[in-house]
């Protein structure tokens, strides 16, 4: 469920604050931002005729949550018209390789 996924979050330690360029504040990608994931990640696939979202993952959606996130917390601006804090957008394998790396599979 949402609590045990912000221990997860926490635990891991998969919010990030980035600062690539000197002078910009820091894009920061938190729990806040994180909980949006986790909701799209419920909804998917279920339709109008499914069963309704029920705060708890399968692991085929928890993944889907993982990818997500690792994502969006490497590329916090992605869909803005300006970057401020990064030249280039990293493609998702390399954020979940990264996110696995330093941050997942260090504290399993």
């Amino acid at each position: 469920d949402l609590e045990e996924f912000h221990d997860f979050v926490i635990d891991v330690g998969l919010e990030t604050r980035l600062q690539v360029m000197k002078g910009a504040e820091a894009a920061v990608y938190n729990f806040e931002n994180m909980k949006e994931q986790f909701t799209r990640a419920d909804k998917s696939g279920k339709g109008l005729a499914g069963p309704a979202a029920n705060y708890e993952l399968v692991l085929y959606e928890f993944l889907n949550v993982i990818t997500r996130v690792s994502f969006w917390r490497l590329n916090p601006e992605f869909g803005e018209l300006t970057m401020e804090h990064q030249d280039t957008l990293l493609p998702v394998p390399q954020c979940l390789d990264q996110a696995l790396r330093e941050c997942i599979l260090p504290k399993a």
